[in-house]
């Protein structure tokens, strides 16, 4: 999903509704936190009330569930050893399931049953399993996850991790005074021999004499900052859309998918 391709599309659709009015990229760029968030946490609620059966989360279930879904890309395993505890990765966003494998009982694998602090304590004080190598149970009580039995175990983390918020990059012409969208793969370079800024992709020159908010020191380059949405090509419609409802206009997906062909045919 290119972020070019969203801005475009947001402020084609924009310009035909409200007769010229469009985005900037700083008011785009505000957006997206809010939008990416909204998508993921949307979507998380989503599986998550599927999944509950008799009051009840499955977990394996909740997992099958985002292999088939928006969030399937950010699905990751973290394995580390650890006695009760472990750090949870920097990009942590969400617990999904916790395998454990007991060093001092080589054969013993044991699923972590997530429970509340309440119950974590309660359990911690009493004894309600025969074999807790069997009934591992714990919680994320951050910036760590958290189990007993507290013994040496290697912990199989799966979690979801937080994506990558969107960005658009952009150049000013100052020929024309043109607003130039940044690729992801493309970077401004600073002339030593006459100052000039220029756009550039793989050597070749795209735009000459830009500003840039970030200038490199003459003779060196500067990448795009650029970040596409990490979401699958199938909600491009539905990302696009909560971007609009930001800016303040509501129309339904079919709708958004019209314009969008309508653009593609325009560029054509």
């Amino acid at each position: 999903m290119n972020i070019l391709n969203i801005i475009n599309l947001v402020n084609y659709i924009l310009d035909k509704e409200w007769s010229g009015r469009v985005v900037t990229p700083t008011q785009f760029n505000d957006m997206l936190p809010f939008v990416n968030e909204e998508l993921f946490m949307e979507e998380f609620k989503k599986l998550t009330n599927i999944s509950i059966q008799s009051g009840e989360l499955k977990t394996r279930e909740m997992i099958s569930l985002i292999d088939d879904s928006l969030l399937s890309p950010f699905k990751k395993i973290h394995s580390e050893i650890g006695t009760g505890v472990i750090a949870l990765p920097d990009d942590y966003k969400k617990k999904l399931s916790l395998k454990l494998t007991w060093s001092e009982r080589p054969a013993s694998i044991g699923h972590l049953e997530w429970v509340s602090e309440y119950e974590f304590q309660r359990r911690q004080s009493i004894i309600t399993r025969k074999d807790p190598f069997q009934y591992p149970f714990g919680l994320v009580r951050e910036p760590s996850v958290i189990w007993l039995p507290h013994k040496n175990a290697t912990a199989d983390l799966a979690y979801l991790r937080q994506p990558a918020t969107p960005y658009v990059d952009w150049a000013v012409s100052n020929a024309s005074g043109e607003t130039i969208l940044l690729e992801s793969d493309w970077y401004i370079y600073h002339s030593a021999s006459n100052g000039n800024l220029s756009v550039r992709s793989d050597g070749v020159v795209l735009h000459n004499d830009v500003e840039y908010h970030n200038p490199p020191a003459a003779g060196f380059s500067e990448n795009s900052t650029s970040v596409d949405p990490e979401y699958a090509i199938e909600y491009y419609i539905m990302f696009v859309n909560r971007i609009l409802e930001k800016a303040g206009l509501r129309i339904e997906n079919d709708r958004v998918a019209q314009y969008s062909e309508m653009q593609q045919r325009k560029g054509e």
